[in-house]
C-alpha cells in the first residue's frame, strides 16, 4: 500500500492522488465490498452466540401513523466502535444503568453486558424488533459468566420515562431531530429533578448540533464517529 502511494504521488502529485483515492472509495465496487465485509462480521457474531442482530430493517416509516414521525432504519452498530466508545469512558460501571435508546434487535445491549452495569435497558418503538431484542438477550445470557438484568421497553423514545439512577445513554442515530429534541427535553427535566452523573454516547451523530445546544450537557470526547457528552448535574439547567 505504501509503495502504491509513493508511486502515485510521484506520478500524479498530491492532488491527483487524492482524486484517485476519492474515486476509489466512492466506487460502487468498493461500497459493495465494504458492505459485504460488514455483513460477514455481523453474521459471524450472530452465529457464534446464536442470536439475530444482523441486517438492515427499512420499514420504520410504517411504524407510526404520525406523518411527522422521524425514526430511521435499523442496523446493528459496529462492535469495534462500541468498544472504542466504552474505552473512552472512565467510570465505575457498577454505579450506572446502561440504556440503548432505539435498541432495535438489541446488539448493543448484548455488547454492554460484557461490562458490570447495574442494569441494561433497551427502548424500542417496533414491537417486532423489541421481541427480537428480548429473545436475543435471553439467548445471550448463556454466554455470560454472570447473570445480567436485561429489560426492553416497547414505546416511543419521546414518551420514555428517564430512570433516576446514574445513566449511560447510547444513541446510534435512531431518529431525527424532532424526536431527539423531545428526548433531550425529557433528559433535561430528569436532571433537574435528580441531579446526577449522566453520559450521552452519540454514535453517528447526524443531529449533534441539537445536543450541543443543551447547557445541561457538555462535550467530553469528540471524534469523527461519535461524541460523548456528560451532564453538568445542575439543578436549574435551561431548555435546549
Amino acid at each position: 500500500m505504501m509503495q502504491k502511494l509513493a508511486r502515485s504521488l510521484q506520478k500524479r502529485g498530491a492532488l491527483g492522488t487524492v482524486r484517485i483515492a476519492v474515486a476509489h472509495f466512492l466506487s460502487p465496487a468498493y461500497m459493495r465490498t465494504r458492505q459485504a465485509w460488514r455483513h460477514y462480521i455481523e453474521t459471524r457474531f450472530d452465529r457464534k452466540f446464536r442470536v439475530d442482530t444482523a441486517g438492515i430493517v427499512r420499514y420504520y416509516r410504517n411504524l407510526s401513523t404520525d406523518p411527522y414521525y422521524d425514526a430511521g432504519n435499523y442496523q446493528a452498530a459496529s462492535q469495534r466502535i462500541f468498544n472504542r466508545i466504552m474505552k473512552a469512558l472512565d467510570i465505575d460501571h457498577q454505579r450506572f444503568v446502561f440504556v440503548d435508546v432505539g435498541c432495535g434487535k438489541g446488539k448493543i445491549l448484548l455488547l454492554a453486558a460484557r461490562f458490570p452495569f447495574q442494569q441494561i435497558l433497551g427502548v424500542e418503538l417496533s414491537p417486532a424488533l423489541a421481541r427480537t431484542a428480548v429473545k436475543n438477550t435471553r439467548t445471550y445470557q448463556t454466554a455470560l459468566e454472570r447473570p445480567v438484568e436485561f429489560k426492553v421497553e416497547c414505546l416511543d423514545a419521546a414518551d420514555w420515562q428517564v430512570p433516576p439512577e446514574p445513566l449511560i445513554l447510547f444513541l446510534y442515530n435512531p431518529f431525527g431531530e424532532q424526536t431527539l429534541g423531545r428526548l433531550l427535553a425529557k433528559i433535561r427535566e430528569s436532571l433537574r429533578e435528580h441531579p446526577r452523573e449522566l453520559y450521552l454516547l452519540y454514535y453517528n451523530p447526524e443531529f449533534e448540533t441539537a445536543v450541543a445546544q443543551c447547557d445541561f450537557l457538555k462535550r467530553v470526547t469528540v471524534t469523527g464517529k461519535y461524541v460523548i457528552y456528560a451532564s453538568t448535574a445542575e439543578k436549574n439547567g435551561n431548555p435546549c
